[in-house]
C-alpha cells in the first residue's frame, strides 16, 4: 500500500527572502575620530 507524502519542495529563492526578512540588520562599523595629538613647544612626546 503506498501512500502520498503531503510535502513539497520549497523553492530557493523563496527560503531566501524569508532567511533575510528574520535574519538582523548589520549596522556599519562606527569610526571613532581619535583626537590628532598636539605637543606645543615648551612639551615633551614620551612615546611608549
Amino acid at each position: 500500500m503506498s501512500r502520498k507524502m503531503g510535502w513539497w519542495i520549497t523553492p530557493r529563492s523563496a527560503v531566501d527572502d524569508a532567511l533575510v526578512a528574520i535574519a538582523p540588520q548589520k549596522e556599519p562599523r562606527r569610526q571613532i575620530q581619535t583626537p590628532i595629538p598636539t605637543v606645543q613647544a615648551d612639551e615633551e612626546l614620551l612615546v611608549v
